[in-house]
């Protein structure tokens, strides 16, 4: 046959060699559309990242407004100022009558030497020094019951609020313990009927930039482990972590 005769093999070849455009079309698309929303994406997360942790902080966080008839300053050994000035700011603002202030006693080997003794008195005279006296200044002292911690505390301190006729209360709790906290007396205080409001406060960061701080970051995942741990072990239920 002529010089311009081809056959099928070399037909075959030179398909093969060079691609038809529309299927390199097809391929530019897709790889242009990929790319466009992996930018959209990215400058999505850019923008909605601090939302999203600032709302996840408020989570945990929770912050009634309603006014009570106590103030329960959430147990510790020992009290530091920026829970007590916490904790007056509701008293003067008119939120609340009387501040419970909850101390958990160590065992004998915990203890504060030299102290432990006169460390109430102490507390007791500090109040009576700011001008709270015994009518807006209570002191309850929780005795070491083991874990679960917050559960035993909160169950102990209710006792106390029913028999001097207290049916609602704010609790002031130190940053993200507030939402495993308030739950748990939330629970606690729906069977004894006494109401309560949620009310955290913060004093190493804030909670509309607490990623930006290391210990902002630890207490958001330690509380966060804490209060799936509370859930799974049956402390705490799920409808009793909601406010109102």
């Amino acid at each position: 046959m002529g010089s311009g005769y081809q056959s099928s093999d070399e037909r075959q070849s030179r398909t093969s060699t060079f691609p038809l455009k529309g299927g390199y079309r097809l391929g530019s698309k897709k790889f242009i559309c990929i790319t466009l929303l992996s930018v959209v994406f990215f400058f999505s997360l850019l923008l909605l990242y601090q939302p999203i942790l600032k709302g996840a902080g408020e989570f945990l966080a929770p912050c009634g407004s309603e006014e009570a008839e106590a103030v329960i300053l959430e147990g510790s050994q020992i009290v530091k100022n920026g829970a007590i000035n916490a904790g007056l700011k509701l008293l003067f603002n008119g939120k609340a009558e009387r501040m419970v202030l909850v101390i958990h006693q160590p065992l004998k080997d915990d203890q504060l030497f030299a102290l432990q003794e006169r460390y109430i008195q102490l507390l007791t005279n500090e109040s009576d020094r700011i001008g709270l006296g015994k009518r807006k200044f209570q002191i309850t002292v929780v005795p070491f019951a083991g874990h679960p911690t917050t559960l035993n505390e909160a169950r102990f301190v209710l006792t106390k609020l029913t028999q001097d006729g207290i049916r609602s209360a704010i609790l002031l709790s130190k940053g993200f313990h507030t939402r495993r906290s308030f739950g748990v007396y939330n629970q606690e205080g729906a069977r004894v009927g006494v109401r309560i409001i949620p009310s955290p406060y913060f004093t190493e960061y804030k909670n509309d930039n607490w990623w930006k701080h290391p210990k902002g970051v630890h207490d958001f995942f330690e509380q966060t482990i804490k209060l799936a741990y509370y859930l799974l072990r049956g402390y705490l239920s799920i409808k009793s972590l909601w406010y109102p």
